[in-house]
């Protein structure tokens, strides 16, 4: 959750990392697709 507000954030992939003090694999753009899509899911299945 915190990778996806530093992104959200910063607007920038390279900046979240450097916020979160992680490398750039380590926060990944796959990594953030899989979180939404994990939220999404648990949204979807409330409604």
């Amino acid at each position: 959750m915190r990778s996806f507000a530093a992104i959200a954030a910063t607007g920038h992939l390279s900046r979240a990392t450097e916020r979160l003090h992680r490398s750039q694999p380590a926060l990944s753009v796959a990594s953030v697709q899989s979180y939404v899509t994990r939220v999404t899911s648990k949204l979807s299945k409330r409604w």
